[in-house]
């Protein structure tokens, strides 16, 4: 009897973590469904723009440097939630033993339709 209780309380431990891993990739894939493909290339063109202007003195060191951190924290929020995503994805491929596709970006995408 205590190994039937031992092993329903395991059971509903599993369910629960596959349904919260489950619910954070979906919200991961969903947010990062609202993103622009190119959004990382704007960013890097402007830090490159204030670089450049900054270098020919049109542009404060104050300003620059603030162009430069904006383009570092979006482009940190970016990985940070693909990071998050493979994460739960892992688990659940480790809590289910079903193989679930990796997260792929737009550009991934149309190098490989």
């Amino acid at each position: 009897m205590q190994a039937e209780t031992s092993l329903y309380v395991t059971q509903r431990d599993i369910d629960r973590r596959i349904v919260e891993k489950a619910l954070t990739y979906q919200t991961k894939l969903a947010e990062m469904s609202k993103w622009r493909p190119e959004s990382v290339d704007e960013f890097r063109k402007a830090a490159e723009l204030a670089d450049r202007h900054y270098r020919l003195g049109a542009v404060p060191i104050a300003t620059y440097v603030e162009l430069q951190k904006q383009y570092l924290e979006a482009v940190e929020a970016l990985l940070d939630t693909r990071r998050e995503a493979v994460e739960a994805r892992l688990e659940l491929q480790r809590l289910t033993g079903l193989d679930f596709k990796a997260v792929q970006t737009a550009a991934d995408k149309s190098k490989n339709p």
